[in-house]
């Protein structure tokens, strides 16, 4: 599911690379913040937040990594 949601935000033009892979990724009302770093992708979703990628990445974090 998160990566059918992460395709869908991708083709809506959702993502956009601020450069030093960061990006920003559109939410539900918001935008949130990501970042694809070698020692570890984060974002600034609750959903990251709670699970700190224990469950494997949130959707705003695969829609960048589609992007990259």
């Amino acid at each position: 599911p998160r990566l059918l949601a992460a395709r869908k935000v991708v083709e809506a033009g959702g993502v956009e690379s601020l450069g030093n892979g960061e990006y920003k990724v559109a939410g539900t009302d918001v935008h949130h913040f990501v970042r694809l770093l070698a020692s570890g992708d984060r974002c600034s979703c609750p959903w990251f937040s709670k699970h700190q990628g224990q469950r494997g990445p949130c959707k705003h974090v695969l829609a960048a990594q589609l992007t990259r």
